[in-house]
């Protein structure tokens, strides 16, 4: 095992009842390791994984009465447990339930070959209330992480023990585990114990089994809430990629979308809306294996969080359902880049012949200033060239003289006002989404966000009411 790898042990510790027999446990999936055998809940999984691998390192979160009460505190000796009486009881009576475990564990790991220096500092306790209150478990959580962070200065494997301790310690270690993957700290096992037999049975072995995938659940909804609020992938892939070809295909058309989407590419976005769509229908209306199920499950829930851009990709949809997510970037970014093209291809603008062929020979004319060449046609005509050649505000004041439009496509006289206005407007959005893409050279108000959104949700509503009117 390498220095920057270390294995990490993370258990809640039980108390020691003393009535009950010692127990013997093995590991499920890896039956060539010996059983191991203890008087406490989590003595034996502890040994077990002392026995399996290299451990540097066992967290117990242990409450009040683990830490502080004596083993022989209020036991009527009748009812002790014959075996722990003759071999235990006397030598333990006066020391803790934690006292107990951590002796049994180093008395282990010495038979395993463990160094005094390994032993020293191999327990480490995480005090916790026996009743705590939200913040005592949140302080545990921390406490907990400092303590595997601290103990691993790249990366370390964790192996939890779902067993014992208090009425919490499952949102503890659940808190725990998501929090340890934010730091590139691997969760390697998540394990219980099956107590499927009578605890009286004196040649009983309990089997410890690897319970990772049943917590995996908790990953799954996690990978539901990463991609519909967010539009990422990595958890969905990690938790389903590879498992069909039908379902890395839609991971594909996942990517794609998410790529797109972070990655402001207004010319890709609603066209991958639409194949990510349409892949999705297909998938769910074949016949599934059990895994693909699974992800038909996950693709419903993704269907109901998109089922605005799903039912209509259209610009303005799409930019009004990045603003309900937060996305401002890409919300003014779609905006200043595919409005143009919703202007001309819709025809809410006609251009005339002898403005398309003077904006064609400035764009051939390797001398022209104008940073169009490589332009989307629609875009470079209205933000390239016009503003450069009439001037930015000149370009709304002669929308409708015949030099330069042959037609403006609208039905009264208040939907060519509002073409006009949201041509003024778009310049203005314009250098807001150039604020956002240089916020840090830009000191923006604390209102930034909520003004820009509320501007760009107006010229949404007038244009979506100026080509209900179009003709």
């Amino acid at each position: 095992m390498s220095e920057e790898m270390k294995n990490i042990l993370l258990l809640s510790l039980s108390t020691l009842n003393t009535t009950k027999p010692k127990s013997n446990y093995k590991l499920e999936d890896e039956p060539e390791l010996e059983y191991t055998s203890g008087f406490q809940t989590n003595e034996g999984w502890t040994k077990m994984m002392i026995q399996k691998m290299k451990v540097q390192r066992i967290i117990c979160i242990s409450s009040k009465t683990v830490r502080e009460k004596k083993i022989g505190e209020n036991v009527s000796e009748v009812k002790i447990n014959k075996e722990f009486k003759e071999t235990d009881y006397e030598e333990f009576k006066e020391k803790t339930a934690y006292e107990y475990y951590e002796f049994k564990v180093k008395e282990f790991a010495m038979e395993m070959g463990y160094t005094d220096e390994e032993l020293a500092n191999l327990v480490c306790p995480i005090p916790i209330e026996n009743d705590p209150t939200v913040v005592e478990v949140q302080t545990c959580v921390i406490r907990a992480m400092d303590e595997i962070i601290s103990d691993s200065k790249d990366e370390c494997n964790v192996y939890i023990d779902a067993n014992g301790g208090q009425r919490h310690i499952s949102t503890i270690l659940i808190a725990i585990s998501r929090l340890a993957k934010l730091h590139n700290i691997k969760i390697k096992g998540i394990y219980t114990t099956r107590y499927d037999h009578a605890a009286d049975d004196k040649e009983l072995v309990y089997p410890i089994v690897n319970s990772t995938e049943a917590y995996d659940i908790f990953n799954l909804v996690s990978g539901i809430d990463e991609f519909v609020h967010y539009g990422r992938t990595s958890m969905l892939q990690s938790l389903f990629e590879g498992k069909s070809d039908d379902i890395d295909n839609i991971l594909k058309y996942m990517r794609a979308f998410s790529n797109s989407l972070l990655m402001c590419q207004s010319g890709l976005i609603q066209n991958n809306i639409k194949q990510l769509k349409k892949r999705i229908d297909t998938f769910l209306s074949k016949s599934k294996t059990e895994k693909e199920k699974v992800f038909a499950h996950v693709l419903s829930y993704i269907c109901y969080g998109y089922k605005d851009i799903f039912k209509s990709n259209d610009l303005i949809t799409v930019i009004r359902w990045c603003l309900k997510k937060g996305y401002l970037q890409q919300a003014v970014t779609f905006y200043v880049e595919r409005l143009p093209n919703e202007i001309v291809s819709r025809e809410i603008l006609y251009v005339s012949d002898e403005l398309e062929e003077e904006y064609n020979q400035a764009r051939e004319d390797k001398k022209t200033s104008y940073h169009y060449k490589n332009c989307e046609y629609n875009y470079g005509l209205l933000v390239k060239f016009l503003p450069h050649k009439y001037g930015r505000f000149n370009l709304v004041k002669h929308i409708d003289q015949k030099k330069l439009l042959t037609k403006l496509n609208y039905n009264t006289s208040e939907n060519k006002r509002k073409v006009k206005d949201i041509l003024k407007s778009y310049y203005d959005i314009k250098d807001d989404r150039n604020k956002i893409n240089h916020a840090s050279e830009n000191n923006l108000d604390s209102d930034f966000i909520e003004k820009t959104t509320d501007k760009l949700n107006n010229e949404l509503d007038s244009l979506k009411k100026i080509m209900a009117n179009l003709r």
